[in-house]
Order: structure tokens, then C-alpha cells, then sequence
């Protein structure tokens, strides 16, 4: 029996978890591509909470409804890339819709065309040739890019153009995913200010019940079978997140080997081996990206049982509240913590706090 679960890189879950509503609404996006405010949207969410695979799914619903789907990462020589797959996905484009006749001779009936120095066009006139054979023919396209970066001058520029063909073009939509800071980094950026009133869908935790339906499904799936009464650990481990599923669920699976029945000492080990892998993946790399503030205002907030308040880690910092908002907005934008009502706020990501526990023993 073939492992159902997927704890890879851009994987698609067989039953993804909680994230039906933004599925739902980019649906009806692309049925309602002139109104819906959907159509311009930004997937934020920290490491492992499933953004990739959710911008995959988003291209999936716009197939249903014909639309072409071409995607990126934001990198150097982006645009070029996705221009070029445009040109092979849309056949019905003139690929000559530039060209100009350059020579024409009469005795052997010979001519020739040039692509009218193509290459040297900048990215917003190649689409806008490419624009207007889309709204000839009432096709539409969605650019996905994922791994959003501000400090890249080709996610400045598909922006600012993708505001202009917008204009012109309506059935076009632009779909981004990209970690907290990041995509908080974009949106500050003046040239592009639009796009702070682009649709933002805060890919938050997912809820235990949804969790543990797509776990049990995507089990029984690859035909076995799972007891309720190990529920609450399973989900407990997950605690919300994407990617944890995946991972505690190939283990569980790995650990059954070839028996149908998954049992407790499958569970228990599952787990241990998700947990060193997910300290691996996620943790010592979150770890590692954070200032000497930012873990020493983490560090005070291991002192509260769950939740925390900035009051309270002001005066164990011996520090102004004025000084450590700094630190929460930052920690905010980065996924690490979230607030909640009451302006409390907690660890985002599983197993974080076990993980910092550790490091202050060390």
C-alpha cells in the first residue's frame, strides 16, 4: 500500500484541511472576474502552512472555468519566464502578432518576417500584445507566485504592470503567497500600494475537527484504518498546521508498515520521527532568522501558559511597551506569533515553544 500522505515541497494533499472558503470564494472569482474582490489575492501564512499547495488548488478551480494558469517563483528573470509560458500554454496567440514583413522577393516567391526585435519590448508591451488576443477570444489568465519577495525589482514591476493591464484587460488575476514579512514588505513598497487593496487570506490554523476528518479520509484512502481514540493525540500534535499533518501522517503510515490496523505504538513513533523532522524542516530555520530581541521577547513569553500580553513581557524585558511593539509587530509579520482578541497574542507555529524550552536548557 502506497504511502498517502505528501510532506513535500509543492505536494498536493489528497484531502487538504480547512481551506475550503478561500477555494469557495477564488471559485466564484473567476465566475465573477469584474466585481469579485477575490480576483487580486496574497496567500499569507508562515512556513508549512500550506500556501504552494493552496496557490496549486486556487489554478485548479480556474482550469474548471478555462482560464490559462501560469506560474512562478519570485526570482530574477521571472517575467521572462512567465511570459514564455503563456506563449506555450495559450496556443490559440499569434506568436507573429509583433512581427513586421521585412524582405518579400518576386522571382522565387520568397519572404521573410521578422519578430519586430521582440526581445528588446519590455515585459508590459509583450503583454499587452498577448492582453488583447486574450479579450479578442474572452479568455482569461491567472498568474500564481509563489515565495513573494519586496527587495526584487521584477515583483515590483509584474505588479505595477499587472495594475495597468487590469485596466485595460479585467479577466486577468493575480495570485501571491509569501511569508508574513515578505509580503508586508511588498505592500509597503509605495509603487505598488494597490495591492494593499488586494484580497489577504491569512492562512491561520487549521480547526482539530477539519484536521482530523482529512487525516482520517486521506488514511482510509490508502486503505486503512485509523481508531478514534487516538484522535487527540494526532491532532494535538498537528495543532493546526498544514504541513505537520503531512508529516505526522507519513510517519504514522511508515511505522504501520504493511498492517492495516494502525496502532498506538505506530502513532507514538509516527509522531517522534514527524517531530524530529518538522525541528529539522521548520524549527531550526525559524530559529535561526530571528534577532537577539526577538528571541529574548520570545523567551519571556515562555513564562505564560498559553497566552501573553505586551504589559506583561515589557516588564520581565525591563523594557518600554513602546520598545517591545516593535518586537511583537515584527514576530507578528513573521508568522512566529499570533494575536488574538484582547490584543493577547501566542506561539503560531507547533512546537515552537517546547523547541525555545530547549534552547534555554542548552
Amino acid at each position: 500500500m502506497m504511502n498517502p500522505f505528501t510532506p513535500v515541497f509543492g505536494a498536493v494533499p489528497l484531502y487538504p484541511a480547512g481551506r475550503d472558503r478561500i477555494l469557495n470564494d477564488m471559485h466564484k472569482a473567476f465566475l465573477n472576474w469584474t466585481g469579485s474582490p477575490d480576483i487580486t489575492s496574497i496567500l499569507i501564512g508562515p512556513r508549512g502552512s500550506g500556501k504552494t499547495a493552496l496557490l496549486y488548488m486556487i489554478g485548479e478551480e480556474a482550469k474548471k472555468e478555462g482560464w490559462i494558469v501560469t506560474d512562478t517563483i519570485a526570482r530574477k528573470g521571472m517575467l521572462e519566464d512567465l511570459y514564455q509560458d503563456i506563449l506555450q500554454q495559450a496556443d490559440f496567440l499569434d506568436p507573429y502578432v509583433n512581427a513586421r514583413l521585412s524582405s518579400f522577393g518576386v522571382a522565387n516567391v520568397e519572404f521573410s518576417i521578422e519578430r519586430n526585435e521582440e526581445e528588446k519590448l519590455n515585459w508590459r508591451s509583450k503583454m499587452n500584445s498577448v492582453m488583447q488576443q486574450f479579450m479578442n477570444l474572452d479568455a482569461g489568465l491567472l498568474i500564481l507566485v509563489d515565495e513573494v519577495i519586496a527587495d526584487l525589482d521584477e515583483m515590483v514591476d509584474l505588479a505595477a504592470t499587472y495594475q495597468l493591464l487590469r485596466q485595460r484587460y479585467p479577466k486577468i488575476s493575480l495570485v501571491m503567497a509569501g511569508l508574513p514579512s515578505n509580503v508586508y514588505a511588498l505592500l509597503n513598497d509605495r509603487s505598488v500600494s494597490f495591492l494593499r487593496r488586494a484580497r489577504q487570506h491569512n492562512l491561520e490554523r487549521i480547526s482539530d475537527q477539519d484536521v482530523w476528518l482529512s487525516f482520517r479520509k486521506t488514511v482510509e484512502k490508502g486503505g486503512k484504518q485509523i481508531d478514534e481514540k487516538y484522535k487527540d493525540e494526532i491532532v494535538s500534535t498537528i495543532d493546526g498546521f498544514a504541513y505537520m499533518m503531512q508529516l505526522a501522517g507519513y510517519y504514522i503510515w511508515e511505522a504501520s508498515d504493511e498492517r492495516k490496523d494502525i496502532s498506538k505504538t505506530d502513532v507514538r513513533n509516527g509522531i517522534e520521527y514527524a517531530k524530529r523532522e518538522f525541528r529539522i524542516g521548520v524549527l531550526d530555520h525559524t530559529y535561526l532568522e530571528l534577532s537577539d530581541m526577538d528571541r529574548e521577547f520570545l523567551f519571556a513569553m515562555l513564562k505564560d501558559e498559553r497566552y501573553s500580553n505586551l504589559t506583561d513581557i515589557s516588564e520581565r524585558l525591563g523594557k518600554t511597551t513602546g520598545y517591545c511593539s516593535t518586537y511583537k509587530k515584527r514576530l507578528l509579520q513573521s508568522g512566529i506569533i499570533e494575536e488574538k482578541c484582547g490584543k493577547k497574542f501566542e506561539f503560531a507555529i507547533p512546537l515552537f515553544r517546547e523547541y525555545l524550552m530547549e534552547q534555554i536548557d542548552e
